[in-house]
């Protein structure tokens, strides 16, 4: 999104200086094979990092359904899980807000496919891309309705989730080495007290 708003910003401060250097036409065109030629990479990109959210978001579903389910069902479940359901209803809630930025930028992008040839295929290549980023994402917002139905908060904007210390790799290994020479130190001296 950084890159492609970028370009279009890039776009714009070049057709300006072209227009100030009396470029006409020409100069407006060779802007416009620029663009063109930055946003064949992005729709790439793009269209990559599409299939992977969906793959990812297809593959946490069915959990995430489960376990809702489960919360649903049970009053037990339902209490546990209460710090779950507020983060997955704080994440659809930026996912919304994302969605009303990548939705501007759809139509913005569709107005200026109409503008030349050269850019027609890229464009539509990334709006493409961002109806099926929005078509996944309507998931998240299933989520979020079924939460809502049974009784779940949406937390406040200062909300943290409480997130257990644990040891870290190293601290673990740590404790392992000490603990393995201590068990050596027990031994050598069980040895050297058994000696004759």
């Amino acid at each position: 999104m950084e890159q492609l708003t970028q370009l279009a910003l890039d776009a714009t401060e070049q057709t300006g200086r072209s227009d100030a250097a009396g470029r006409g036409m020409r100069g407006r065109l060779q802007v416009l094979m620029r663009y063109a030629s930055g946003l064949g990479p992005i729709a790439e990109q793009m269209d990559a990092a599409v299939d992977r959210y969906v793959s990812a978001l297809r593959s946490v579903s069915d959990g995430t359904l489960a376990i809702i389910s489960r919360m649903k069902e049970d009053p037990d479940e339902l209490a546990a899980g209460l710090e779950f359901g507020m983060i997955v209803r704080r994440l659809a809630a930026v996912t919304r807000d994302s969605m009303a930025s990548s939705s501007a930028m759809v139509e913005s992008i569709r107005e200026n496919a109409d503008l030349s040839r050269v850019i027609r295929e890229p464009s539509r290549r990334l709006t493409a891309a961002l109806e099926r980023f929005a078509e996944a994402t309507s998931t998240i917002d299933d989520w979020d309705r079924r939460l809502q139905s049974i009784g779940i908060p949406m937390p406040p904007d200062d909300w943290e989730p409480h997130v257990e210390e644990t040891p870290m790799p190293n601290e673990i290994h740590g404790l392992a080495v000490e603990g393995e020479a201590d068990r050596d130190e027990s031994h050598e001296g069980g040895r050297e007290g058994s000696s004759p």
